[in-house]
């Protein structure tokens, strides 16, 4: 049997839940797709374009072809999507 302490706690994290989910839409409606986007010159290297986008994923593209050439996991900036597949070998 839940005391009301904890009763009331699991209404309090129910509540949070729901306005959570209700700030992450308003986010998701009102807030640039792309959080962040740069070209990078490298000497010996090809240029790249990086970006990072909402939900916290960041995308590499060749900027002459659009290409994407990697794609991390979201909110894990430095681990590649599993999903993700080079564009020439799809």
């Amino acid at each position: 049997m839940e005391t009301a302490n904890q009763y009331v706690r699991t209404q309090a994290i129910e509540a949070a839940k729901i306005r959570l989910k209700h700030a992450s839409k308003i986010v998701e409606l009102h807030a640039p797709k792309i959080l962040f986007k740069k070209l990078v010159k490298q000497p010996n290297c090809p240029d790249i374009l990086v970006r990072l986008e909402m939900p916290g994923v960041i995308r590499v593209f060749d900027p002459l072809t659009g290409d994407l050439l990697a794609e991390s996991l979201q909110g894990k900036p430095d681990q590649l999507n599993p999903r993700f597949s080079p564009a020439n070998y799809k």
